[in-house]
């Protein structure tokens, strides 16, 4: 999908994200928001090349619980460049600049990694095998 700049991907059943090729988010709730459900995840996306280094946006709100999971760590990568990390503790609206040369002509590939994510199974809480790291509700790149 080719993207614009400035314009906001919605998440949820309903949301624009799903047409970003998604691995790794469960984009099936009728929700305004995606859960990341595992540790790596990723979807492409094409953009124009930027005259100059562009702003990621993101927000989301961690999956934590209660002397467990404290907060949910997050590395971004674009096309295999590190980009930027952030833990969140609670909902957030983060801005992450990304360089103008992680962006090609070909599909860019976003990647996620969230090394705390874990499963509400493992944690004894519920059935549910997904490793919640991120509820994602909006995403955005912005040309500076």
């Amino acid at each position: 999908m080719s993207l614009q700049y400035n314009e906001a991907i919605t998440f949820g059943k309903s949301g624009t994200f799903a047409q970003l090729s998604p691995i790794g988010f469960d984009v099936s709730e009728d929700t305004n928001h995606s859960w990341t459900i595992v540790q790596s995840c990723e979807f492409q996306a094409s953009l124009a090349i930027p005259r100059q280094d562009i702003t990621f946006f993101i927000d989301a709100t961690p999956f934590t619980v209660e002397n467990k999971i404290a907060s949910q760590s997050l590395f971004i990568y674009v096309n295999g460049l590190f980009q930027g990390f952030h833990t969140f503790r609670g909902s957030t609206v983060l801005q992450i600049a990304i360089r103008r040369h992680a962006i090609t002509s070909r599909s860019t590939r976003i990647q996620f990694v969230l090394p705390d994510a874990a499963s509400p199974s493992s944690l004894g809480m519920s059935a549910d095998l997904r490793e919640l790291g991120l509820a994602i509700t909006e995403m955005r790149f912005d040309a500076i």
